[in-house]
């Protein structure tokens, strides 16, 4: 988790990797575009969260864990099972904010540093 934590604190949208992913999900008129890329989930609004994921082994313990940064400037996270590569939301609706993202994906706001988000936010 603390190695994520620091990943995504250095990560930084003028990155190309971010700003490729960026530009592979906006809309040209696909009506169906999609939201979801190996490093960012670009919502309908524009905000976006840059995140890492882990996939855990449904052992009971804290299976599963989002950890994201906002355009917004705000740290989330969620326990929600997204399954690898985002798997769990692929084909589902773009959210429209960022808001709506952490109220259907259960996802909380924290202040990126504490382990605070080693709290469920969703129950398996």
């Amino acid at each position: 988790m603390w190695d994520s934590l620091r990943q995504l604190s250095a990560i930084q949208t003028s990155d190309q990797v971010i700003q490729k992913e960026l530009a592979s999900l906006a809309p040209k008129g696909d009506p169906e575009p999609f939201w979801t890329a190996d490093h960012v989930l670009l919502m309908e609004n524009g905000e976006y969260l840059i995140y890492r994921f882990r996939h855990g082994y449904n052992n009971g313990t804290l299976d599963h864990l989002f950890l994201a940064h906002g355009s917004d400037g705000r740290w989330y996270y969620s326990t929600y099972h997204f399954c690898n590569h985002m798997a769990g939301v692929m084909g589902m609706p773009k959210p429209i904010s960022i808001a709506d993202f952490a109220s259907t994906y259960s996802a909380r706001e924290f202040d990126g540093k504490s382990d605070v988000c080693l709290k469920r936010t969703h129950e398996p």
